[in-house]
């Protein structure tokens, strides 16, 4: 064996320990096994619900303003200085409650002078009384003349008289007297305030402006040959923009005059709100521009966007199917969706849809 042949055998003996305890190695990562397909994303934890068959048309959002159908410009009765204000622009009130108060100090007065007269009328009437009956008795036994009895009789009726017009005078001063408390019509809204303390006011000054809450209307154009498919009694929604509140307002008919250049007319939608308004406010309504048809109905928490388009999840054999959808219906929590692949009765993901992948197997909550 020559030098070269020796050299390579002992650079073998040296290589394969070092070659086998790099297999062990391998062996025990896993390394030498067959590599298989990269395992998929574990199940997702779901909340599920049931589509449902239903009945809605196509909607589009137009731009509605509110208005009170009902208004009233509060004025007094009577002429006086105002010594009380009791509200301010937006302060809702109820029926009967006080909103000004008049001065009211030379009307009490003499409202304390008349009754003072009419008890003293009241002590007249009574001391007619005894002379009249005593008199009627004299009269009867012949012992007093015709005359003087004639004239305690008429006397005493003078006075009752008397005691009648002073009790119509003390009325009228109640009367006079309570129309300086000047109240509240009816439930409603401050829309304007007219009035402060100190000033003098006549009757049928405006005091303020009062529109009835139980009035509340929203004002929608729509071009005239949409008008077909809304009809009194048709639940609209509605959402009031400044405060991103989502409410549902009644049709109760058309405004009886179109706009003259757009001929437009507008719908008429009452509003059954507590909450902060103001006239003209805008509103947003989803205003029905088809006839109705038979659509899928869903949560809207089902609905998810996916690259732009609007997507619902479907459960089937235990994983997840995306499934575009048009949205035709909307109102508040609730769609209305037409879809190739969606039908009614598929179970469709609620909750945690917003990380599924298309074929990511689910585990269903409450399972």
């Amino acid at each position: 064996m020559n030098r070269i042949s020796v050299f390579i055998f002992i650079l073998i003996c040296c290589l394969s320990p070092v070659q086998a305890l790099a297999q062990e190695q391998d062996n025990e990562n896993g390394a030498g096994e067959p590599q298989g397909q990269p395992p998929g994303p574990p199940p997702a934890m779901v909340k599920i619900v049931t589509a449902a068959q239903g009945t809605a048309a196509s909607t589009t959002d137009m731009i509605g303003t509110l208005y009170f159908e009902r208004a009233s410009r509060v004025s007094p009765e009577e002429a006086a200085r105002i010594t009380e204000v009791n509200f301010r622009e937006g302060d809702r009130v109820t029926k009967g409650e006080v909103l000004i108060r008049l001065d009211s100090r030379i009307l009490r007065t003499e409202l304390a002078l008349q009754k003072a007269t009419l008890a003293r009328v009241g002590i007249r009437i009574e001391k007619a009384k005894r002379d009249l009956d005593r008199q009627t008795r004299l009269f009867e036994k012949d012992i007093a003349t015709e005359s003087d009895y004639d004239n305690l009789r008429f006397t005493h009726k003078e006075l009752l008289q008397e005691q009648v017009a002073l009790s119509r005078e003390v009325d009228i001063l109640t009367i006079r007297l309570a129309k300086h408390v000047v109240k509240a019509p009816f439930d409603g809204i401050i829309l304007e305030k007219q009035a402060e303390v100190g000033e003098w006011i006549q009757p049928g000054s405006v005091l303020c402006l009062l529109g009835a809450t139980d009035a509340l209307y929203v004002q929608v154009p729509v071009a005239e040959h949409l008008i077909r498919f809304s009809h009194t009694g048709d639940q609209l929604p509605i959402t009031l923009n400044a405060f991103d509140r989502h409410l549902t307002g009644v049709m109760e008919g058309v405004r009886p005059q179109a706009d003259p250049k757009t001929k437009n007319i507008s719908l008429k939608l009452r509003l059954d709100y507590t909450g902060p308004v103001a006239v003209n406010m805008s509103a947003t309504v989803a205003v029905p521009v088809s006839e109705k048809k038979d659509l899928v109905m869903l949560p809207r928490d089902t609905l998810v966007q996916v690259m732009g388009t609007d997507m619902v999840y479907a459960v089937v054999d235990g994983k997840a199917v995306g499934m575009p959808v048009d949205i035709v219906y909307s109102s508040g929590a609730e769609i209305g969706v037409r879809s190739g692949d969606l039908k009614p009765g598929m179970t469709v993901v609620t909750e945690g849809n917003e990380r599924l992948q298309p074929g990511q197997p689910v585990s269903v909550l409450g399972e």
